[in-house]
């Protein structure tokens, strides 16, 4: 009798300890599952910043329509400065990579012949825009916002590519320099 009884407490207690192990694995699995999902699952402005990114770099800047452009610049302003300024990195680095995949097969004189096609059509955009989208870009030009973002490129150009990089890339720049000159003289005469 008392061999029965002890079995009988034996299962007993053996079943309680495996009911207890079997809530603290399902208890630790909860707990790993939301730190996981937690840590994992992209914050939304991460999200956004992504989603702006992809929209920017899966498309050629010149062929940007208006449209698209506008949509594009709401987005951004709806994002903190810091987030904007981060983005603008990205961005910059996505097509910096851009540039380096489709050159990289090139000789020298086949990309100088991509920037200088590059500038010539950079002039065209210009001599083309209206007076309306000139005074547009213009006044963004002229915020403080705008400012840092150029001093932002103008950094990133400098220390995120190389000597020969620049070299090849400094008509582009310059071209945007003269034409920004030319719009604030315009400006200025009205």
């Amino acid at each position: 009798m008392k061999t029965m009884v002890s079995t009988k407490n034996m299962n007993s207690l053996e079943k309680m300890k495996s009911r207890r192990k079997t809530a603290l694995v399902v208890t630790v699995c909860v707990l790993v599952s939301l730190l996981l999902y937690g840590v994992l699952r992209p914050d939304p402005e991460e999200r956004e910043i992504s989603r702006i990114k992809g929209m920017i770099l899966d498309r050629k800047p010149g062929r940007m329509s208006q449209e698209d452009r506008d949509s594009i610049r709401k987005l951004m302003e709806k994002l903190s400065p810091e987030t904007r300024q981060r983005l603008a990195t990205e961005v910059m680095r996505g097509m910096l990579d851009q540039f380096r995949k489709k050159t990289a097969g090139l000789t020298m004189e086949e990309k100088r012949k991509k920037v200088d096609e590059a500038v010539r059509k950079m002039r065209a955009r210009f001599v083309k825009m209206s007076d309306e989208r000139r005074d547009k870009l213009l006044e963004r030009m002229d915020s403080p916002e705008a400012t840092k973002r150029m001093k932002t490129a103008l950094g990133f150009y400098y220390s995120d590519f190389s000597p020969e990089e620049r070299k090849l890339m400094d008509p582009v720049v310059q071209e945007w320099s003269i034409e920004m000159s030319v719009l604030q003289k315009r400006a200025r005469k009205r």
